[in-house]
């Protein structure tokens, strides 16, 4: 039923398809509210993990993604990708970028300016560069694995 409004009633009539609409009211109603706590729990999560703490990524991924999929703003269709489905159409990186980006360089910024501090006392030089390249390597894989590829 929705695809045949999708299909000749709102093209006709040139309106927003169900799929812009569901999304459009998701971001309104749901994520405004809940921005900042999805991005304080986000943030909690990702220290917890560069402090060798089980995380579940699957759930953080997840998480992230909403960031991505609250911006888009044309075209937009949800399709089935094997067991999952995906958002596609035109995006909008906006809420990704002003609100998940920004903080999440911000806060690593931070953490590692204090951990480097930390290991520089405690670390001779070799050890020193063996953890940071090691660290470097970890981060490397969360951007590849978990974020938009502009992050990176």
């Amino acid at each position: 039923m929705f695809n045949y409004i999708d299909r000749y009633y709102l093209m006709f009539n040139q309106l927003d398809s169900t799929c812009l609409i569901s999304l459009k009211t998701f971001r309104e109603v749901v994520f405004t509210d809940l921005k900042k706590k999805l991005l304080d729990a986000l943030m909690e999560e990702i220290t917890k993990h560069r402090e060798n703490e089980d995380v579940n990524w699957d759930t953080l991924h997840k998480t992230i993604e909403t960031f991505i999929n609250v911006g888009y703003k044309k075209d937009v269709k949800l399709k089935k990708m094997g067991e999952q489905f995906q958002w596609t159409g035109e995006k909008n990186l906006t809420e990704y970028v002003e609100i998940f980006e920004q903080t999440f360089i911000q806060k690593t910024k931070e953490y590692y300016t204090i951990k480097s501090n930390e290991w520089l006392q405690s670390l001779n030089c070799p050890e020193f560069i063996n953890i940071a390249l090691k660290k470097l390597d970890t981060e490397d894989y969360i951007a590849d694995q978990h974020m938009d590829p502009q992050t990176k």
